[in-house]
């Protein structure tokens, strides 16, 4: 039975003491890393990318790893102001895809993304382009087919994925590489001047792909993924 005062005002009386202290739950969770990037064009819609000084050094978007704290817009706008010298990403940039990587031997981590539209870049400001020389040696802007042929297919595909979910009505999730607790059925592929393209669609199983097509990139004509992905990056 009710007491009065909870069936008088609403309001509940408190429950049991929680099982856990913030402390102990915070050990007993798994923990990600947060990054957010902004995603930059020119006027002809040629994705700007950057080329690491460190590293692999693969070509990326723009943005970093998140502060404590710190919201993803505001990682993005303070990741790509540090990288190229520009103060981007003001109002409120669309939200084009969110990236899962699973932890893999080179980040004990798993990480969540969060990648936004920074729209088009004139040649005003893409002349004020600073770079870090300790973070970046090289920055270009290139068409989708270029840019396969720079970069290594997982990345390309989140580059394909940004592209396409700019087109569509976004923002979309992106698991990155299989889980290793529910390992998944390969991604079919299709071959395209001679270059095998990552199938992104928001098709369920077996129905036929309603993606529309990005310059330079086919698509399988049946998506084997889930709606619930973009693809696999």
């Amino acid at each position: 039975m009710s007491s009065p005062s909870s069936s008088t005002t609403g309001r509940l009386a408190p429950g049991r003491p929680l099982p856990l202290t913030p402390q102990q739950v915070l050990q007993s969770v798994p923990h990600h890393t947060v990054f957010a990037c902004l995603y930059l064009r020119d006027e002809h819609d040629h994705p700007l990318l950057l080329r690491p000084s460190y590293g692999p050094r693969h070509w990326q978007v723009p943005g970093g790893m998140a502060e404590a704290g710190e919201d993803p817009l505001t990682t993005a706008r303070r990741e790509t102001a540090e990288e190229t010298g520009l103060d981007l990403g003001h109002g409120d940039p669309r939200l084009l895809i969110v990236p899962y990587l699973h932890p893999d031997a080179a980040w004990p981590l798993g990480k969540i993304g969060f990648f936004f539209d920074g729209g088009r870049l004139t040649r005003h400001p893409l002349d004020r382009i600073r770079l870090d020389p300790t973070e970046h040696e090289l920055w270009a802007l290139h068409g989708l087919d270029t840019w396969q042929n720079l970069m290594s297919p997982d990345r390309f595909a989140r580059l394909h994925a940004l592209e396409h979910a700019r087109l569509s009505d976004g923002p979309g999730l992106a698991v990155a590489g299989p889980c290793p607790l529910h390992p998944q059925r390969p991604a079919t592929s299709r071959k395209n001047a001679g270059r095998t393209t990552p199938n992104y669609c928001s098709s369920q199983p077996g129905e036929r792909c309603r993606t529309k097509t990005v310059s330079g990139c086919g698509w399988s004509p049946v998506c084997p993924r889930p709606r619930l992905a973009l693809g696999r990056i």
